[in-house]
This record gives C-alpha cells, structure tokens and sequence, in this order.
C-alpha cells in the first residue's frame, strides 16, 4: 500500500535503555509501523546505531492501563548486532565505503537481523547481578559440554560475545546459575573478595588475570550483550 520507495521517520533517543531498562534497546521516539522491523536506526551523521525492532502496543496499553503510548518505540542497539553479523560472516563495510554483497549475504543478514528480534528473555528485571556469595560454590572442576566437546571451566565460553538464549539459559542446573554469571565478571580481572570466589577465579588458569577488586570499575567495563546475559543468568538464578 504504501509502495517501495525508502520511507524515513525522524525523532530523537528518549533513552539508552528499553522496556524494564533493558540494556539491549534504545528508546526512540520515531515513529514506527508494521513493517518497519529491521530497518537501520541512523544517527545525524549517517551511521547505523541500532535495528528498528518493536513499537509499544497501544491496543494493549489502552486495555490494561487505559492510555495510548505516544511514539513509544525501541531499536536494538547495534553493539548487539555487529557479532551476530560476524558470526554468520557477513562483512561489516567501514565508514566511508561501499560494498556490493550477494544475495546470499542478504539472506544471512536478514537472517541475523531476525535472530535479534526473535530473542527473548525472562520478566524480572530486578535482580541484582553484582558478584556475590553463593552457599554451595563447587570446586572449579572441568565441566563438560551438552554436545560431549570440553568446554574448560567455562558454563558459556563465549557470553561475552553473543546474547545467550532463554532455553540455554533455563537448561542450567541451578547450581551452576552462580558460575555462568560470575564467569563475566572473571573475564574483566574481578578480585572476588572471599575465598570461596577467589578460588573459583583461580580455577580458570591463565584465562584469569586478577586486575580489580571494584564491582564498579568492572561493571563499567561490561559490554551491552554481558549486561543482558548478567541480567539473563540472575533472572533464572
């Protein structure tokens, strides 16, 4: 109906974070219609900062809350999007050049787009994830994977680059909710402040470089996908 041709909405960023201060989305007032997902968020300058991803639904809101949302709308923040787009091996074009990608890397790239918004997560987001003491810490044994290849000491080697799955995440034992969300904080030199901690740190050999005892100089260090996993990991923690 409203034809092919580019279709461009302006606003500002109403927030850095989304719904429930999720870190993933950036609130934008633009507006946004059905169809509009996946469709690049451009700065001033012209580069892409975040995906069109997801709108509030006024129906909803005016059922349950009894108002409508005015251009209450979220992008993902491109942080998230730039490793899916790696890990499918789609090239990213520096700033200032031009490619011509295949149909094929079209394809993949749409695909990773979907990915992201297909993702979900659980609704408490009032959990804290702070490093802390856990009642029952294992010692830091070799933990085998669910596919039978070794992961090391790590719960999820690679939480800090991918956002990890609600299904992986409940797939858990409990009593390893503790190490894969204090692995994140084992990446960025947390000097845990008991013993209990400090010998799981230890457990991960030359992977752990002790540079910091602060919690805040850690958590300012965190990349947007390890603070949806920390948030992710505590939700079912």
């Amino acid at each position: 109906m409203l034809g092919v041709n580019p279709k461009i909405s302006t606003g500002i960023v109403n927030a850095l974070t989304g719904v429930r201060d999720d870190p993933r989305y950036i609130q934008i007032s633009a507006p946004v219609q059905p169809g509009n997902s996946g469709g690049p968020l451009l700065s001033a300058s012209g580069r892409v900062v975040g995906v069109v991803a997801a709108g509030l639904n006024s129906m909803d809101r005016m059922t349950h809350g009894g108002y409508l949302p005015q251009t209450v709308n979220y992008a993902i923040k491109s942080d998230l999007i730039f490793p899916l787009l790696k890990a499918s091996s789609i090239s990213i074009p520096k700033f200032g050049t031009r490619t011509s990608p295949g149909p094929k890397q079209i394809e993949r790239t749409l695909g990773a787009i979907a990915l992201i918004e297909g993702l979900q997560r659980g609704e408490a987001m009032n959990v804290a994830t702070r490093p802390g003491d856990h009642p029952a810490v294992r010692p830091p044994a070799m933990l085998a994977s669910r596919s039978g290849n070794d992961r090391g000491p790590w719960i999820f080697p690679d939480s800090q680059t991918r956002p990890l799955s609600v299904e992986e995440v409940s797939s858990v034992p409990q009593a390893e909710l503790w190490r894969a969300r204090n692995e994140i904080y084992v990446r960025h030199g947390f000097i845990f402040p008991n013993e209990e901690g400090q010998r799981f740190a230890v457990g991960f050999g030359p992977h752990y470089k002790p540079v910091t005892p602060s919690v805040e100089a850690v958590q300012q260090r965190l990349s947007p996908i390890e603070v949806a996993n920390l948030r992710l990991i505590a939700d079912y923690e």
